[in-house]
């Protein structure tokens, strides 16, 4: 199929994915004493999703979040938002994992991003009002589609900020 991506499948561990992103994004901040790193997920279960593109999606979202926030917060954040009925908990693990919704949310305080740039930020070449090259958030948009999962949205508080969110099944 032209166009298309054939992703490795396996079973991840979601919590291990948001330690390891945290990680590797928190020396983006070592100049930013005003900015706290969180991460928010536990008792998380194995997801069956493709590790590296899961991984590039969320460093993305958090690498830009660390660019753009000067004061407050940076918050990676995972939940189950559908979970196996009770019938379902008969089936293998496996099973159990491709039923299973997950949800990733990157929120941040930094300046947001004006309405009338909200959609456009995920058109290719796009860069808005901040400075980049306006292929990172398309890249991440397209790879969660390829992955199976609910379209990145963004949704921008009244008091400021950014909150991608993106669901996983």
């Amino acid at each position: 199929r032209a166009g298309k991506l054939t992703l490795p499948y396996a079973a991840v561990d979601v919590e291990a994915i948001l330690r390891e992103c945290i990680t590797l994004v928190k020396h983006l901040l070592r100049n930013k004493p005003h900015v706290r790193l969180k991460c928010t997920g536990v008792h998380l279960p194995r997801v069956l999703t493709s590790e590296l593109h899961l991984r590039q999606v969320l460093i993305n979202l958090l690498t830009n979040a660390c660019k753009y926030t000067e004061h407050g917060f940076i918050e990676l954040a995972a939940r189950l938002v559908h979970v196996p009925n009770a019938a379902d908990q008969k089936a293998d693990e496996e099973a159990q994992m491709r039923m299973a919704t997950m949800r990733f949310t990157v929120r941040d305080t930094g300046p947001g991003i004006p309405v009338a740039m909200r959609e456009k930020v995920f058109e290719p070449f796009e860069k808005g009002y901040m400075p980049g090259t306006g292929i990172g958030l398309p890249l991440c948009s397209s790879l969660v589609k390829e992955m199976g999962g609910a379209p990145l949205s963004l949704t921008c508080p009244p008091s400021g900020g950014s909150e991608f969110t993106f669901d996983l099944q």
